[in-house]
């Protein structure tokens, strides 16, 4: 069972489909602790339970509701193991990355780390940085790739029609994603360069500040609300690299969305980002140096490669293929619940 489910995330949707594929029948789970632990409570044969994003209990504004959210969390949990059950933890993020109640996620965290049987990271400089964290031994860490996106966003070459070069970001627009240091990095650059911000915006500040920004650059727009698959391909396909000026970052599917596009991009030398993107191809950079998105910007605008590092990246990315990636996930269950041969019966996730 995965919990919590996000139904308009495409990367659960694909490793749904790889691990079942690999011979596990995957079942999701939406909705709040109360439905988790209903779930643990009620008959099941489901034998995993696949927990991703485990920030929310812990959220909201008052400081009662947390605690009460992640005393039922973690109750669900520890009931679940009490059952036999195992858990499995795919470590996407090592905080919060809003920064809410950072000592009460961090309890939260490691507790859920310390019931797991096994944590899940998506590159291997992740497993000393997630044991040393969460005070867990490495042996209960494995290593599955996140999957690159071809089944979504068809690889297109750069469109050497226009002036200039075309810069996106595209995603959730939030606090700890750097877009005004963005806005004043793009502002520095000469030239009939373009930058384009995509996605949901629901912090009303940060609303305001990008907005008073952009209106001061005509080469900047903001196109704000959720963007379909379709939109996102499209997108993809105007811009000649895309930017993702991350304050805080582990794992990126929007980096693995970009290089499945074909497309450079320009981000920082952080979390798992070399993982996945090689910088003779991307435009990497010291996310503790001042200019450093500055002078990565300057790189980019200059290039005069950005199709051939484009095309590069597209075949970078495929070598994070679902198959593997699902064959990878089917025996981290069966290790947790004792099957280590293929011929066994499928486990229920």
């Amino acid at each position: 069972m995965h919990y919590p489910f996000a139904a308009g995330n495409p990367y659960q949707a694909l490793l749904f489909a790889a691990t079942r594929q690999a011979g596990s029948r995957c079942q999701a789970l939406s909705g709040g602790v109360v439905q988790l632990l209903k779930f643990v409570l009620g008959r099941t044969d489901c034998a995993v339970l696949h927990l991703h994003w485990i920030g929310e209990p812990v959220a909201g504004q008052r400081l009662a509701g947390a605690l009460a959210r992640m005393l039922v969390f973690q109750l669900a949990l520890a009931v679940w193991r009490l059952r036999g059950r195992c858990i499995v933890w795919t470590v996407h993020n090592l905080r919060d990355h809003d920064g809410r109640r950072p000592w009460l996620d961090r309890l939260n965290a490691t507790l859920v780390a310390g019931l797991a049987s096994r944590l899940i990271v998506h590159g291997r400089s992740a497993s000393s940085i997630v044991a040393s964290t969460f005070g867990v031994p490495s042996a209960k860490i494995r290593v599955v790739h996140h999957g690159h996106y071809g089944s979504l966003v068809p690889a297109q070459p750069l469109d050497p029609s226009h002036a200039g070069t075309r810069l996106l970001f595209f995603g959730q627009m939030r606090g700890y994603k750097g877009l005004p240091r963005l806005l004043q990095a793009f502002a520095q650059l000469q030239g009939p360069h373009s930058l384009q911000l995509a996605g949901s915006l629901t912090d009303p500040a940060l609303a305001r500040t990008l907005q008073d920004m952009a209106s001061r650059d005509a080469r900047v727009s903001l196109r704000v609300g959720h963007q379909s698959d379709a939109a996102l391909a499209q997108l993809l396909a105007w811009c000649d690299a895309v930017v993702l000026p991350y304050d805080d970052v582990f794992t990126s599917g929007s980096l693995l969305m970009a290089m499945t596009a074909g497309r450079a991009t320009v981000a920082p030398r952080a979390g798992l980002v070399a993982d996945y993107a090689d910088e003779d191809v991307h435009f990497l950079y010291d996310p503790q140096a001042p200019a450093g998105l500055e002078q990565a910007l300057r790189q980019v605008v200059d290039a005069q490669d950005l199709d051939a590092r484009g095309a590069l990246a597209g075949q970078q990315a495929r070598r994070f293929d679902w198959a593997t990636i699902g064959r990878q996930t089917a025996a981290v269950y069966r290790e947790t619940t004792g099957q280590t041969h293929t011929r066994r019966q499928p486990t229920d996730s």
